[in-house]
């Protein structure tokens, strides 16, 4: 019997149009980012890439960090988007400071 999921809300909605825009603006097949995402640890089939693009699966928080990285982006921008309103343009700030400190702890800079 197939796995039953519940059907999105609106920030999955809004993550899942993110998913579809920026992977096809990229022009990135559903085939090209179904590979992405198996090379980042993360398969997700092509049914499963259609069916999140189609609103009718959720996704979770290790597939939003897959797919934001399959896609070259951040997990922001799937779930806020790329408006430019000022708690978007806060919290891009705050993660690109993150993730520099990240990188630079793993390079061993403090």
């Amino acid at each position: 019997m197939p796995k039953s999921h519940p059907q999105p809300g609106p920030v999955g909605r809004r993550v899942a149009e993110q998913v579809r825009e920026l992977r096809t603006s990229a022009h990135i097949t559903k085939t090209g980012l179904s590979a992405r995402l198996k090379d980042a640890g993360r398969p997700l089939s092509i049914d499963v890439i259609t069916k999140i693009e189609d609103g009718r699966r959720p996704v979770d928080v290790d597939d939003l960090v897959a797919l934001a990285a399959a896609l070259d982006t951040d997990p922001i921008t799937l779930l806020y988007g790329s408006g430019g309103t000022d708690r978007t343009r806060r919290l891009h700030a705050l993660l690109s400071e993150l993730v520099d400190e990240i990188a630079g702890g793993d390079r061993g800079e403090h």
